[in-house]
């Protein structure tokens, strides 16, 4: 996936970008929470209702704020800067999740596609990602 991003970036003159294995990690974390059925369907995918991971954060669906989930690098991973999260999971889990699924579900999301091309949110300076069975993330920082 991460190869599909930098082309993807590279097409719209933006520079490929380093993977944080940090960032990587709270990407992880939430992926890994929502397989393993941690996550309750009233809420929004941002969410990180699960206490084994140490931290709380209830976003319900018709939220349209979640901007509380850009704290979850410092909470997860210590990472001293607020991240930007693109969140895909196959509800049905009829099927994985792939590279390319996620990629093309990522760039067909406006919110989604100008996070990868930093419009509206500034320069990014790294990035983390993780995909394991029916989800996906990628998780973006400035410094």
């Amino acid at each position: 996936m991460k190869e599909l991003i930098d082309s993807f970036r590279v097409a719209n003159k933006r520079k490929p970008l380093p993977v944080y294995e940090r960032l990587s990690y709270v990407a992880m974390s939430h992926v890994v929470e929502l397989n393993n059925g941690y996550h309750d369907t009233t809420l929004s995918l941002y969410s990180w209702p699960n206490p084994v991971v140490g931290t709380t954060l209830l976003i319900y669906k018709n939220d349209i704020d979640v901007l509380g989930s850009l704290y979850k690098p410092q909470e997860v991973a210590n990472i001293n800067t607020p991240g930007y999260e693109m969140i895909h999971m196959h509800v049905e889990r009829d099927s994985y999740c792939s590279g390319r699924c996620a990629f093309n579900y990522f760039v067909n999301k406006p919110m989604y596609r100008d996070m990868m091309l930093e419009n509206r949110y500034g320069r990014w300076a790294r990035m983390g990602l993780w995909i394991r069975e029916f989800t996906s993330s990628v998780w973006y920082i400035k410094e």
